[in-house]
């Protein structure tokens, strides 16, 4: 298991815990992907750091229950968080379903829907192109 570390204000971080889903969703930035059962930290960091601290408040931890990257940026991650499931338990029910291996298949299946898409949309253009020649050539002989 790793940690992550969130920057959040604290009214971020309430209005997280008090979300109505079970899984609020977060988005942010992390150096590694991280995996079911992974501990987010979230914590504040103070404009004006203090002579005697670090200048960083503590504001509380949650478990990741699910991640995966977002497509635009490889290390941009949205994660759904929960707060009354401990790591061994979300590890236990959702098992390690985020790999490099599975993002790189969703990434081929959006790949391949995109293809699809646009050989439809060719398609699509071609018979409009030969509807309306054949209007034109219908309207013609009248």
């Amino acid at each position: 298991m790793s940690n992550f570390f969130l920057t959040m204000t604290p009214e971020q971080w309430e209005k997280l815990k008090a979300s109505p889903q079970n899984f609020p969703i977060v988005d942010d930035y992390f150096p590694a992907q991280p995996e079911p059962g992974d501990i987010l930290l979230v914590r504040q960091q103070l404009r004006h750091k203090p002579p005697e601290g670090a200048g960083i408040i503590n504001l509380g931890e949650c478990v990741i229950a699910w991640a995966e990257p977002v497509a635009s940026n490889p290390h941009r991650y949205r994660l759904k968080v929960t707060f009354n499931m401990t790591p061994e338990q979300v590890k236990q029910r959702y098992g390690c379903r985020c790999t490099k291996l599975s993002s790189i298949l969703c990434r081929y299946k959006e790949q391949e829907a995109e293809k699809e898409r646009a050989k439809w949309e060719r398609k699509r253009q071609i018979l409009a192109h030969k509807a309306e020649t054949a209007a034109r050539y219908l309207g013609n002989k009248k």
